[in-house]
């Protein structure tokens, strides 16, 4: 089917059933897949490793995923790193990425960030570790 890509994470298809969408994660890289022709048809780069992805209301895609590791993580501790992350919002018809959110200019929320879910006026953001979610304003 013409999907090779490293560590596909994250798929989504759109309303129609026309068109999916899938991360490459360790490529920081997200694609749009034309499942009618087969192929590979637009791909757009973040600057996190994309774990999972979300419609909009608006039918725009969230993408949210780690940047590495923040702050002091002692050897032996027993506490998981805070590491850095990324949101942003996906225009899955020009693949074009609009940052939303960076961690780097943030205190650490949240370690582990693998969602990010549009509810109202704001984005849910879950971890694949931790024990908590974190409420973002979503901004338009």
């Amino acid at each position: 089917m013409g999907t090779r890509i490293r560590y596909p994470n994250g798929v989504v298809v759109s309303s129609n059933g026309r068109f999916m969408y899938v991360n490459e994660f360790s490529g920081r890289q997200v694609f749009k897949y034309d499942l009618k022709d087969e192929k590979v048809i637009g791909m757009v780069k973040v600057d996190f490793l994309p774990d999972n992805l979300t419609w909009t209301k608006e039918g725009k895609l969230l993408a949210a995923g780690v940047k590495g590791a923040r702050g002091d993580c002692p050897e032996g501790s027993g506490r998981p790193c805070i590491q850095g992350f990324g949101v942003a919002e996906i225009d899955p018809a020009k693949m074009q990425a609009r940052p939303i959110f960076d961690s780097a200019t943030h205190d650490p929320l949240i370690g582990g960030v693998s969602v990010a879910l549009e509810v109202g006026n704001s984005i849910y953001l879950g971890a694949f570790q931790g024990d908590r979610l974190v409420k973002i304003p979503y901004p338009k």
